[in-house]
């Protein structure tokens, strides 16, 4: 018998806008009011993005996301800006 072949999946980028749509799908679908604190936005390419620090601290998730101004998350932490980020809203 053959070895059994698998199928894999492409490694993409989501565009901001496409995210911020499949999380409210996400959110919509729950019987609870919408909220952007269930946003889970793995992956996203948030550049140029009109997203506020606010906004973004309530996210679930941000891992390896592209921020507003192209650096990634895990990169953009370690900044003086990330590290401010994160004290301010206790990320």
């Amino acid at each position: 018998m053959a070895p059994r072949k698998y199928a894999t999946w492409p490694k993409f980028s989501i565009s901001a806008r496409s995210s911020l749509r499949l999380s409210l799908v996400r959110m919509s679908a729950s019987p609870t009011p919408a909220s952007p604190s269930c946003a889970i936005l793995n992956y996203a390419n948030l550049t140029d993005a009109k997203v506020t620090q606010e906004q973004l601290a309530t996210c679930k998730s941000l891992n390896y996301a592209t921020m507003p101004n192209g650096q990634k998350y895990e990169d953009w932490l370690e900044t003086p800006d990330g590290k401010n980020w994160l004290k301010r809203y206790n990320v």
